[in-house]
């Protein structure tokens, strides 16, 4: 529970308590301070296995200057604040403003699954993908109810056109967009270059970054379950070409 005052992290509180009460001292506390200050929390937010390392990849080298991150991270670890701050949370709350980026549920589930099963205690693919896409759905409805300044971006546009995609990040930012920097970013962060250079350091934690091929694994049952989860929240964010194949 980091952001709630030290005395209130010994109480003996529920999770969902303890929730509510770091909504509310990041609210009335801490966001308000920034403000005053001129200053701008700003989440990198993202599902799991969505592009958020690499967006933070990119921004560093576009930019010389440092993401944050809420976790202890396998791969960029970083400190709590930077110019973007990754959660994967329903945490709006604790932002002034967002970065949302976005990827088709089919595959972001199914590089989540790989993910844990490499680097967590393995699960069936039964057990884990209903509970994965309630959450992919819980999760962007969260991100997109936010009232504060958003930008978002799908993966699958950072796939084709990073350099456009990038250049509109760091704009929302406020950074310089340099398209001589935005070309270098991009083809020293090139999802394939990562894996190369990462892959004795974490295995397979830069995979493919596959665009439509998750889908191949979802059994009819599946595909028909996820409509019936994210149909709406896959419409509202342009997959709705995805939900008609499904």
């Amino acid at each position: 529970m980091r952001g709630v005052p030290r005395w209130l992290r010994r109480m003996p509180i529920s999770v969902e308590t303890g929730r509510a009460c770091r909504a509310v001292y990041m609210r009335t506390m801490v966001l308000p301070k920034v403000r005053r200050a001129g200053g701008r929390r700003t989440a990198l937010a993202s599902y799991p296995r969505s592009g958020n390392t690499w967006m933070r990849s990119l921004v560093e080298a576009a930019t010389g200057e440092q993401m944050g991150s809420k976790y202890d991270d396998r791969m960029m670890s970083r400190n709590r604040e930077g110019i973007a701050i990754k959660t994967h949370g329903l945490d709006r709350y604790a932002y002034t403003d967002a970065i949302h980026i976005i990827r088709n549920p089919f595959d972001a589930v199914w590089s989540h699954f790989n993910w844990k099963n490499t680097y967590q205690k393995p699960e069936s693919w039964e057990s884990f993908c209903p509970r994965a896409i309630k959450n992919w759905d819980d999760h962007t409805r969260h991100w997109l109810a936010a009232t504060m300044p958003t930008v978002f971006v799908r993966f699958e546009d950072l796939r084709t056109e990073p350099e456009a995609e990038l250049g509109r990040v760091l704009e929302f930012l406020g950074c310089p967009v340099d398209k001589p920097a935005l070309a270098s970013a991009v083809e020293a962060c090139g999802i394939e270059k990562l894996r190369e250079a990462n892959k004795d350091e974490s295995g397979q934690f830069f995979r493919a970054g596959a665009v439509g091929k998750g889908i191949e694994h979802f059994t009819d049952e599946d595909r028909a379950m996820t409509l019936r989860v994210c149909e709406e929240s896959m419409r509202r964010v342009g997959y709705g070409e995805i939900a008609d194949r499904a």
